[in-house]
Order: structure tokens, then C-alpha cells, then sequence
């Protein structure tokens, strides 16, 4: 079994981002990967939000830098 990371940065909500990904956004490159390789496709169930809620856009993308 793989198991497939992705870490990124964002102020949106998850349900949206899921959204984005599950194909709401065609143009997502989570989206097109797993189309791409019939990957599993995302889902609530093996989406996982690790480190804290920042606000402030530079301690996301330190988050992010150090994940």
C-alpha cells in the first residue's frame, strides 16, 4: 500500500479544499493526479489537516516550509 502526501498552504476552509480536489476544481493538480493515475480520489476520510489554524499567511508558509 502507498500512501501519497501532499502538504500545502492555505487560508480556505478544508471542506473547500476537499472540494477542490474531489473535482470541483478541474484545474486542481491533486485533482489531475489522481485522474491521471487512477489514483483513489480525496475524500474526508484520508484528507488530513496537520499543524494549527494561522492566520497570518507567513506562519502558514513557515508551517508548511517545516512539514
Amino acid at each position: 500500500m502507498f500512501i501519497h502526501l501532499y502538504i500545502g498552504e492555505t487560508a480556505r476552509r478544508i471542506i473547500e479544499r476537499v472540494s477542490d480536489h474531489k473535482g470541483r476544481n478541474k484545474k486542481s493538480t491533486m485533482y489531475r493526479h489522481c485522474i491521471k493515475i487512477n489514483h483513489e480520489r480525496i475524500s474526508m476520510d484520508n484528507f488530513e489537516v496537520i499543524g494549527a489554524n494561522y492566520t497570518w499567511k507567513r506562519k502558514r508558509k513557515i508551517a508548511e516550509a517545516l512539514y
